[in-house]
């Protein structure tokens, strides 16, 4: 879900281009294809409009000057109709293009791509709003010892080490889930699951990708981990209460030793604080 409708998680804009997408808006071949048929088809309307106007005074008139009358009605379309048209096509045209790149600019990461903190809450939101509860989870994904890799390597590659968290976790998620930047070195990610079994499973997996990406290797002996906190609801809930729940168990994983994986849950039969799950993985 995004904040207009159904998205998946590989939408986004690439990386770098955000700015340039506001700034300067180039109009393809298609768009031109669009406003040429747009101009001549209002071209021919204004066309015909002339003549039906005209058409009265075309009949009264002497045979000498009917095709004087009928150049005019045409040259007048033509050569300033055509040229007016197209311009206000093409200007209208490129408004469209530019409110659509703000609009993605708006909820989208200049960083890393992704949703950032206010389109991931819209995306997420309407779903646990929605009259039948669905069963999903909400993990809160925070990189181990980022100070350490910004004051080591310096802050280029603190955002380097970003964005590679950001592509390994893209890699390992399915078309329907929602992933977002919620602020600095913080990460979230909202996925249907049916059991609390599975999203401490896929989980795992986005903790295990990371800990796998190449740049973690350059980095030596820092590496490159994250800690996950989730949590998992199958009855209604808001937003508010699931992400709670999730930064509570991902706090529980931080300060038991990281890179690891920490669930909570509650669903139909057990209340929350009666299914507080142990770590569910270390690495």
């Amino acid at each position: 879900m995004s904040p207009k409708g159904p998205v998946t998680a590989g939408n986004h804009l690439p990386r770098g281009c955000e700015d340039t997408a506001v700034k300067s808006v180039t109009l393809s071949m298609r768009d031109y294809s669009l406003i040429v048929a747009a101009t001549t088809g209002f071209t021919i309307v204004t066309l015909l409009l002339v003549f039906a106007l005209d058409y009265g005074n075309l009949t009264v008139q002497p045979d000498e000057l009917i095709w004087l009358s009928i150049r005019n009605d045409i040259l007048g379309p033509l050569l300033i109709g055509g040229p007016t048209f197209f311009y206000l096509f093409s200007k209208l045209r490129q408004l469209a293009l530019t409110r659509q790149a703000l609009e993605r600019l708006a909820f989208t990461d200049s960083l890393t791509g992704i949703f950032n903190r206010r389109a991931f809450h819209n995306a997420v939101e309407p779903v646990l709003l929605s009259e039948r509860p669905v069963a999903a989870a909400m993990m809160v994904i925070d990189v181990d010892h980022f100070k350490k890799v910004n004051d080591t390597f310096g802050h280029h590659t603190g955002d380097e080490a970003l964005v590679a968290v950001s592509d390994a976790i893209r890699t390992s998620l399915g078309a329907d889930d929602v992933l977002g930047r919620i602020g600095g070195e913080e990460f979230a990610v909202f996925t249907h699951c049916a059991t609390p079994g599975l999203a401490a499973l896929k989980a795992e997996q986005l903790r295990a990708a990371v800990a796998a990406s190449d740049f973690g290797r350059q980095l030596g002996a820092c590496g490159l981990t994250v800690s996950i906190g989730v949590a998992f609801s199958d009855t209604s809930t808001t937003y508010e209460q699931l992400y709670r729940e999730a930064d509570t168990s991902l706090y529980e994983a931080k300060h038991s030793g990281r890179n690891r994986v920490v669930v909570s849950y509650r669903d139909r039969h057990r209340g929350f604080a009666e299914t507080v799950a142990p770590v569910s993985s270390v690495a």
